[in-house]
């Protein structure tokens, strides 16, 4: 059973969580922002039956549904086209050539704009993120609740794109609430990331790791409340604080922003600790924004980008001297990599996009997403 809104607060690194606040705008209001500049709202998702145009204009040939071309503002009798934004657009039956004006083609075969049940305005809305068209997505906004360990927040705060509002321990006695993590994540130091971790330790030395992690919590946080029990003012008795102390805050971002959050954050090379945050983002999004969500995913979350000397060696692979097609692609990469001067470890990375399978590396990724678990 799916959760509400007011339902949406997930539990995170024992007594953390994230939950919904409030949240402004939808999918209809993203494509109203863009139709902005052609003066007409949300028209449906879908088209409703096959739709022929009814209109073509005269200086382009062109051809529309006359009732959702923009009006000409000096001449608001006019409606404009929205190719060449001509006023000369004659409404007529497109598909009777015995009704076209005189100086109409009779060349021109009718347009079918939609069949039914095809994308309409839903097709405006995967061309505004596939081609990053990013201004309409602004118009929605999210304001989540947060309580979370300090270093959390150190990455989060780099988002300079939100505001934040945070507890002050200046303000408030400190909680005795701290992140300690299960034996599972007490990981070593990656030999190939410097800032990330892999590979695990046995059971007896994560133990001992987390048993000194929550011996050192308790005796800093004992030395601060002697400290205020001596009438230390809270901003200094602070200072041993460590970043392992859960905080709280309120963070609000624009939809577009959000989706730039998660693409950073959900990605499974993050910290691990931010990426369980960042799902809780993601489920959120995807409840009030379905249909940006899903074409964000699409385009951008599961997809892959080639710079211009990955996509010149996949052509040459494909299609140059010495290329076979499909059949023989990977002989052929391994050419035209060579003749590019590609290094081997770029063409390991090119490799990587075009072979690994994402729906199989982030399948937990979209099972929480898809609330199955």
């Amino acid at each position: 059973m799916a959760m509400s809104l007011s339902e949406m607060k997930f539990p995170i690194l024992g007594n953390g969580y994230l939950r919904y606040v409030n949240h402004l705008g939808t999918d209809e209001e993203v494509v109203e922002a863009a139709r902005m500049s052609t003066g007409k709202e949300f028209l449906g998702w879908y088209w409703e039956e096959d739709t022929y145009a009814d209109s073509i204009c005269g200086r382009c040939l062109t051809q529309h549904l006359y009732e959702e071309l923009p009006l000409d503002e000096d001449e608001p009798d006019l409606h404009l086209c929205t190719n060449c934004w001509a006023t000369e657009v004659y409404n007529f039956n497109v598909r009777d050539s015995s009704s076209w004006p005189e100086d109409v083609s009779k060349d021109i075969t009718p347009k079918l704009l939609g069949k039914k049940g095809q994308p309409k305005d839903l097709s405006l809305l995967e061309t505004l993120m596939a081609n990053r068209h990013a201004t309409p997505f602004e118009m929605g906004e999210l304001v989540v609740e947060v309580k979370a360990p300090i270093m959390v927040f150190r990455e989060w705060h780099r988002h300079r794109t939100q505001s934040y509002n945070e507890m002050s321990g200046r303000y408030i006695k400190m909680p005795n609430d701290h992140y300690l993590p299960e034996l599972a994540r007490v990981q070593k130091q990656s030999k190939s990331n410097k800032q990330g971790s892999e590979g695990s330790f046995d059971e007896k030395d994560a133990g001992n790791v987390v048993g000194l992690l929550g011996h050192e919590q308790a005796l800093i946080y004992k030395d601060y409340e002697q400290f205020l029990g001596m009438g230390v003012a809270k901003e200094v008795a602070r200072l041993n604080t460590p970043v392992s102390r859960l905080s709280r805050m309120r963070a609000k971002s624009n939809l577009r922003n959000w989706l730039g959050f998660l693409s950073l954050r959900m990605d499974l090379a993050a910290q691990w600790e931010i990426r369980q945050y960042a799902l809780a983002v993601g489920r959120i999004v995807k409840e009030i924004w379905p249909k940006t969500f899903e074409l964000w995913m699409e385009h951008e979350f599961m997809a892959t980008r080639f710079s211009r000397s990955e996509m010149e060696v996949i052509r040459q692979a494909l299609f140059g001297a010495g290329g076979g097609g499909a059949a023989y692609f990977g002989e052929a990469l391994d050419d035209a990599a060579a003749k590019a001067g590609m290094s081997g470890r770029r063409l390991a990375t090119l490799r990587s996009k075009i072979y690994d399978k994402k729906e199989e590396k982030y399948a937990d990724t979209l099972n929480f997403l898809n609330g199955d678990r």
